[in-house]
This record gives C-alpha cells, sequence and structure tokens, in this order.
C-alpha cells in the first residue's frame, strides 16, 4: 500500500476484520531508533524472515504496537485492481510471534487488541 507520510510502498499484514475496517501492522526494513529505545514498543516488533516468506527480499520486522485500519473498500478496490499485490501469507511461527506481541502491546485498544487475538486464533 502507498501511505501519503511514507517515503515508499510498504507491504502489510491483515490481522483482523473490524467492520468497515481491516487491522494491520506495517512491514518495515528496520525498526526506527525511537521504537528501539522504548522496551514497551520494542517488545512489539515481530522479525518476518526472508526464508520463510519468499516474497520478501530481506528480513524484515512487523510493528506490533501500532494497528493501521484500513477502509475495507479501499482494500478490496486496490486488490481487483492488481490481484498479485496479495503477496502471500505469513508463517505460523510469524502468526504466533504476532499474536504474542498483541498481548504485549499497551498502545493498542482493549476492543482492537480482542479482536486481532480473536482472529489470529488464541
Amino acid at each position: 500500500m502507498h501511505f501519503s507520510q511514507k517515503t515508499k510502498p510498504k507491504y502489510l499484514v491483515l490481522v483482523a476484520d473490524d467492520d468497515p475496517d481491516y487491522l494491520t501492522f506495517i512491514v518495515n526494513t528496520d525498526i526506527n531508533k525511537f521504537i528501539l529505545a522504548r522496551p514497551a514498543l520494542s517488545q512489539c516488533q515481530v522479525t518476518i524472515d526472508a526464508t520463510s516468506h519468499p516474497f520478501l527480499d530481506h528480513d524484515s520486522n512487523v510493528a506490533c504496537h501500532e494497528v493501521v485500519p484500513l477502509k475495507r473498500e479501499d482494500v478490496i478496490r486496490a486488490l481487483m485492481a492488481d490481484p498479485l499485490e496479495v503477496k502471500g501469507e505469513i508463517s505460523d511461527d510469524v502468526r504466533a510471534q504476532i499474536l504474542a506481541a498483541v498481548k504485549l502491546a499497551k498502545t493498542i485498544d482493549t476492543e482492537k487488541k480482542g479482536k486481532i487475538i480473536a482472529a489470529l486464533g488464541a
């Protein structure tokens, strides 16, 4: 997806349905120094390895401290325009790590946290 405040397109991990939105996390190449300096945020970063995820060129990080809601209709419209934008699924291991990070996250409100935990299967 393209975000006006980001310098390049970002991969997203769709983690839950929150009608009329999808709840997602952004995938970043590196973890921001601000995040690294704050243990409560740093513990919510999940490494997603390129070896298990062939759509990645290099290991990256899922920022599980910040939920990015996207309008369902915008996502569907974008994917209908270019179905190849669906890159694949995350591994079971990364899914489990995202779930653990969400449970620890102090920056996600209780309602969204519950929806994500339910959607990820715990």
